[in-house]
């Protein structure tokens, strides 16, 4: 269940930047972050793990916090927004 919430909140903080999946990769590759698009599409739709090693990479990647990819997804009057 909590890669299901990672992946959709990993895909929401992407898309918010306007990046593609290949985009993304990309920015993971350069952070040593051995990647493909694909392998972006299975974590966002739930279908791979993400290891615990892997987390610092996509949230320095992305320019957020742990707790924004480990809870549920919010909408913007929930998180006070």
């Amino acid at each position: 269940m909590l890669d299901g919430y990672i992946g959709k909140n990993i895909a929401r903080l992407r898309n918010q930047k306007g990046w593609s999946q290949e985009l993304f990769a990309a920015k993971l590759q350069v952070a040593e972050f051995d990647i493909t698009r694909s392998t972006v599409t299975k974590i966002e739709n739930g279908c791979r793990n993400i290891f615990a090693h892997e987390l610092p990479m996509i949230c320095r990647a992305l320019g957020c916090r742990y707790e924004d990819l480990l809870g549920p997804v919010r909408r913007p009057e929930e998180s006070g927004e």
